[in-house]
């Protein structure tokens, strides 16, 4: 008989799991979007937009919580817990916890198959050492077996048995959870009828934060268990079902009773590990490696819906988990032999079923396929290698000249924004007659987009696998892409010549085909109003070949101004397409040196870009409609593009002017990625950038300035050495009556230094700035009230 404390206890495990995972799962997806441990679509993978993978962390949590607690009452004495000794209970932890940081990490940076099969070897091995094995068990048609040594050998490949059946089955939103959760709720009703509290007290735990998790992962899922997740799950359950060490499915006394029956509630996940061995073996795929041939992808084929084969799955679990309950604690009656044919009958249906959702293609159909799988497993190593021995960019997209040359694409394209930056195509397409499938792949991280287009072929299984492949090697690449985690590589790539070339040469071919149609090609050439660059140099030599790199598409470029404050050296003899002057001058400041260089410009209607020495323009062909629109509206003073960093990714270019309460929010690095409402505001981050809009003011780091207005009203205040220098001239334009405008379709590349946040100089520059300027304007100025003075 079961004591009503025993119950209670059931009760308060499950509900601590059920409300602490509530409680994580959003926690958790905070911070799985802040560090980007994301699932993305694509692959075999069918959800459509990037979700979060910690739901693992928010299962294991609890776990660890109630293991500890009646750990800790189990070494007091106050609790027994019936025959599991110390030892055993903290190796399945132990073990728990090693596999459960196992597929975090491969969650996080992707681990190969070898790499975690080893991982999963030690934490089983962990176990062994604590005491866990299969002493004896009935075999059919054989009766009792004692194991002996054998023992820990077969409950080694039991576990892993479990836990890659577990693993394979996660491909589906609420799949893998509603397994383990009918899977623990049996093994903690077990537990509590042979009296087993710590098995029960676990099982309960764990079922109570499925339940939670489901909450979030049912279809459609806004969480994943991750590999961190499914791993652990299924090396804890199917540790409790399995090892003599515990009092759980089929097993009496630390006996085994008949071997299949710890094994079925998860009968699901281990059929489809078997037809996955099976399937991969017949069709010369490689056995370790993953696919789309699951029995939730034939199962989505045939139904269309996940929920539909989620209940599917559901509703043959709870009867597996029946089956198990009735086999290891129902009465030898009449009724329980009933059940279990009844049972049995219905679960030899449903694997004849499940056996004909692979009956596509025939046999001698698959055979004649079998070449062209082994080819594209050996494509896919190949690849893997290539990858990983790159050692530049160039190298890198190089690589996806392969999808032409190999898996007989019609054209592979990778452009960034709107520009082509390396096109392939073949020669004489194959299978001409065939309809085509397009797709395109954004690189998350580096924002490049890989477009490409395949031929559809006759056999539906190769095509799946080929293009199973062909993401594959995407992922790779995307990976060894984000290795060069300083986008050094990447920025040099970029601005290099034929990165220009490239555009110039994708821009001529594209109006090559339309030469009657003179305005377009006068659009390139010619611009409404002169068009100057300024820059001051600082030591800035490589930075500056960039920036003149950066300049080549202007046709319509008359001049570029460079006021050098260092030595002539760290200028050289620049050499480009358009006229380059350079001044030297002392170092009076950032200010001090634009203002020396419009003074230059002798033509008041000029449109001129005041910008750092490292800062690259990405979108040339923009440029012609920021000067368009600053020609149209002359009330606006100047433009603020869009500034990403070298890893692309846009910074915070406009801003409203500050308050006390945003100029200390702004240098704590806290907010950096999680900023309050207010900062939010402040930097505009939740409006809409689609189209230009009126901002309080802008980074100086690249300005698109009307030089109608200089020297009067707006120059820059040479008081202001280093900082703050963009702020005053904005503040200037305001109290004159014109605007500031953010234009985001400009997009420049900043590569910003940020010194005031790392040298003490530098800050204290930034200070006396700060000052400088609350000074001049009496505090801290608001827009509304510099526009109240204009007017007035």
């Amino acid at each position: 008989m079961v004591s009503y404390e025993s119950v209670i206890l059931a009760i308060t495990a499950g509900c601590l799991g059920l409300i602490a995972t509530l409680v994580l799962i959003p926690v958790l997806k905070k911070s799985a979007f802040k560090h980007q441990i994301l699932s993305y679509p694509g692959g075999r993978r069918n959800h459509e937009k990037p979700t979060p993978l910690l739901g693992g962390v928010a299962i294991y949590i609890p776990f660890t919580v109630a293991f500890f607690v009646f750990y800790f009452l189990e070494v007091s004495g106050r609790l027994p817990f019936g025959k599991v000794a110390s030892s055993q209970m903290l190796s399945l932890f132990l073990g728990a916890t090693t596999i459960h940081i196992l597929g975090t990490y491969d969650d996080i940076i992707g681990l190969h198959w070898t790499r975690k099969l080893a991982g999963q070897f030690c934490a089983v091995g962990i176990l062994l050492l604590g005491g866990h094995t299969i002493t004896t068990a009935t075999i059919p048609f054989v009766g009792l077996v004692n194991f002996g040594w054998l023992g820990g050998p077969v409950f080694l490949v039991s576990i892993l048995a479990i836990v890659n059946g577990i693993n394979l089955i996660d491909g589906l939103d609420g799949l893998a959870g509603g397994i383990c959760f009918f899977a623990a709720i049996t093994s903690g009703i077990i537990g509590l009828f042979k009296g087993d509290l710590f098995v029960a007290s676990i099982a309960f735990t764990i079922s109570g934060s499925l339940l939670g998790f489901l909450c979030h992962n049912f279809p459609p899922a806004s969480i994943y268990l991750g590999d961190g997740g499914s791993l652990m799950l299924g090396f804890v359950l199917g540790t409790l079902a399995t090892s003599s060490a515990a009092i759980s499915p089929g097993q009496r006394s630390g006996t085994m009773g008949m071997i299949l029956i710890p094994f079925l509630p998860f009968g699901i996940a281990l059929l489809d590990v078997l037809l996955a061995i099976i399937r991969r073996w017949v069709t010369g795929r490689r056995i370790f490696l993953a696919d789309s041939d699951h029995l939730h992808h034939r199962l989505m084929e045939k139904f269309g819906e996940p929920r539909k084969v989620a209940a599917i799955i559901y509703f043959f679990s709870a009867l597996l988990a029946a089956m198990t309950l009735v086999l290891v604690l129902g009465p030898r009656s009449m009724w329980s032999v009933s059940f279990i044919l009844g049972s049995g009958m219905i679960l030899l249906f449903v694997v004849v079923s499940m056996l004909r959702l692979y009956r596509i293609e025939t046999l001698s159909k698959t055979i004649e396929n079998r070449p062209h799988f082994q080819f594209l497993s050996s494509y896919h190593s190949f690849m893997s290698r290539r990858i990983h021995r790159a050692r530049s960019f160039e190298e890198l997209i190089s690589l996806l000249e392969s999808g032409v040359r190999d898996l007989g694409c019609d054209f592979v394209e990778v452009y960034y924004g709107q520009n082509t930056v390396r096109k392939w195509m073949v020669q004489q397409k194959l299978h001409e007659g065939a309809p085509r499938t397009e797709a395109e792949r954004t690189f998350h991280g580096v924002r490049f987009h890989v477009r490409w287009a395949f031929p559809i072929h006759e056999s539906e299984t190769y095509h799946k696998y080929l293009l199973l492949t062909w993401y594959r090697v995407l992922n790779e690449l995307e990976e060894r892409l984000q290795s060069f985690s300083d986008g050094s590589q990447l920025y040099e790539w970029l601005t290099e010549q034929r990165y220009v070339r490239s555009i110039l040469s994708s821009q001529q071919a594209e109006f090559s085909n339309h030469v009657q149609n003179s305005a377009i090609q006068d659009y390139l050439v010619h611009s409404p109003v002169p068009f100057y660059v300024v820059t001051v140099n600082h030591n800035n030599f490589e930075e500056l070949r960039r920036l003149i790199v950066s300049l080549e598409p202007f046709k319509y470029l008359k001049k570029l101004i460079i006021v050098n404050h260092s030595s002539p050296e760290s200028v050289g003899n620049p050499v480009a397409s358009f006229p380059i002057q350079i001044i030297h001058q002392e170092n009076k400041g950032y200010g001090a040196g634009l203002n020396r260089g419009l003074e230059e410009i002798s033509e008041p209607n000029a449109i001129t870009l005041l910008c750092n020495p490292d800062v690259t323009i990405i979108n040339p062909e923009a440029m012609l409609e920021a000067i368009e629109y600053l020609t149209q509206n002359p009330e606006v003073s100047c433009l603020i593009p869009t500034l990403v960093d070298p890893r692309f990714r846009p910074t915070y270019s406009c801003r409203k002017f500050y308050t006390l309460k945003t100029l200390i929010a702004s240098r704590m690095p806290w907010f950096k990625n999680r900023p309050p409402e207010f900062l939010k505001q402040h930097l505009y981050i939740d409006r809409n950038r689609s189209d230009p809009f009126e901002i309080d003011w802008g980074c100086g780091a690249a300005m698109l300035f009307r030089n109608s207005l200089f020297p009067h009203p707006l120059s820059f205040d040479e008081r202001f050495f280093l900082y703050f220098e963009d702020v005053d001239l904005c503040t200037k334009a305001w109290q004159a009556g014109f605007s500031v405008v953010f234009f985001p379709k400009l997009v420049c590349l900043h590569d910003e230094q940020k010194r005031s946040h790392s040298q003490m100089s530098f800050f204290i520059t930034h200070l006396v700035s700060m000052f400088k300027y609350m000074n001049k304007y009496s505090g801290l100025p608001r827009r509304e009230h510099l526009t109240d003075r204009s007017r007035n």
